[in-house]
């Protein structure tokens, strides 16, 4: 099974996913794994925009994390292949939730437009399906906070696009995919008990 743990930045995804990876592994075969895979010029590009090296509009670098996870098909058809679990931090819903709250904030920006044209590309790409995608939803108060001690991308310092994001993944991507289980991590002021959160997880799992 492929497992997809989504979420805008600081909503608690990455822990949700290694204390599941953490239970997953004392009996079953487990791998975690996380695009851009860090070995092309075409991650070298997302980086070097991330980091505010590089200036390029967001259907562009949509445009890139699409092809880079088409450069690592195979890597991923691989550890499918030989690992029970393969836990992926983010997917290509993030593409949409991301880039696309940059293209909310366009005064012409087409959210519908951006959405359906990249589904089209993802689909003429012929990326790999994950099984199970989890959404974690978290509080704005939550996340700026949980985000406060830590180094930030343009992306990740942009208040107004994790906003975005969040509205995409909760209200606009239900719309186009059929498959999302959506968590709710947290109240307006602290996350919930991590170990209660990996226990609904691990429940969606094994009732798949």
């Amino acid at each position: 099974m492929i497992i997809v743990f989504e979420g805008i930045d600081g909503s608690g995804k990455s822990t949700l996913l290694e204390n599941t990876y953490e239970h997953l592994k004392k009996d079953h075969s487990v791998y975690k794994f996380k695009f851009p895979t860090k070995n092309n010029q075409i991650s070298t590009l997302i980086y070097d925009t991330l980091n505010g090296n590089l200036n390029l509009t967001y259907e562009s670098l949509a445009m890139l994390f699409e092809i880079d996870r088409y450069l690592g098909k195979d890597i991923l058809l691989d550890l499918n292949s030989r690992y029970e679990y393969v836990l992926l931090d983010r997917y290509y819903l993030s593409n949409l939730a991301l880039q696309g709250a940059r293209c909310m904030l366009l005064e012409n920006g087409d959210i519908h437009e951006f959405i359906s044209k990249f589904v089209y590309i993802v689909k003429t790409l012929n990326l790999v399906q994950p099984d199970m995608t989890f959404i974690c939803d978290t509080s704005l108060n939550v996340t700026t906070k949980n985000l406060s001690n830590k180094q930030r991308d343009i992306l990740e310092s942009d208040i107004n696009i994790q906003k975005n994001a969040q509205y995409i993944y909760n209200e606009i991507l239900p719309q186009y995919f059929t498959n999302l289980i959506y968590l709710k991590m947290s109240d307006d002021s602290e996350f919930y008990d991590p170990d209660i959160l990996c226990t609904s997880v691990i429940k969606f799992i094994q009732n798949y």
